[in-house]
């Protein structure tokens, strides 16, 4: 009898070992709860290239894409509301999101080189997410008024980013 139950004991030490393991480690910008409303508010952030940060953030059950874009060379093109990102996943499907306002570009000096950034925000569904997270983003393209920047997003980073979209909708 006791034997049985040293057995049982070990197999539950090992079921929660190997569910722990496997379980996904997600590092948050900030999980908190808004002090007034009391609703939940998280952020994750994805870096997959020196031009271009991406930050998840859900508000209650909703959803945005904080997007930081830098252009080389002064810009004095506006990054219009509607003006869109598409991502292709590697299914092939593509999905756009739109810029929620105007955003103004800025531009600054970094030791040698002048360069213009813009800082949208866009709409994003839950469910465009859930896509996201069932196939990696291969691509995408970010219309700032009549400008497309192209990014093909590399093995590793399809990866950490289908990631970040699977912590943000736990």
């Amino acid at each position: 009898m006791k034997r049985i139950v040293q057995i049982i004991a070990l197999c539950f030490i090992l079921s929660l070992t190997w569910s722990l393991g496997f379980s996904q480690k997600c590092k948050f910008d900030f999980d908190k709860k808004d002090p007034i409303t009391g609703e939940s508010e998280k952020q994750i952030s994805f870096n997959p290239s020196g031009s271009m940060s991406i930050h998840i953030r859900k508000t209650g059950a909703i959803y945005h894409l904080n997007i930081s874009i830098i252009f080389d060379g002064v810009k004095d093109e506006y990054l219009n509301k509607g003006d869109s990102i598409t991502f292709k996943l590697e299914s092939g499907k593509l999905i756009n999101v739109y810029a929620m306002d105007k955003y103004p570009p800025t531009s600054d000096v970094s030791v040698d080189q002048i360069y213009t950034y813009y800082r949208p925000v866009y709409t994003i569904t839950e469910e465009q997410l859930k896509q996201i997270s069932d196939s990696p983003v291969v691509f995408l393209r970010i219309v700032v008024g009549s400008v497309k920047k192209d990014f093909e997003i590399n093995d590793k980073d399809r990866l950490k980013f289908q990631s970040i979209v699977k912590c943000i909708l736990q």
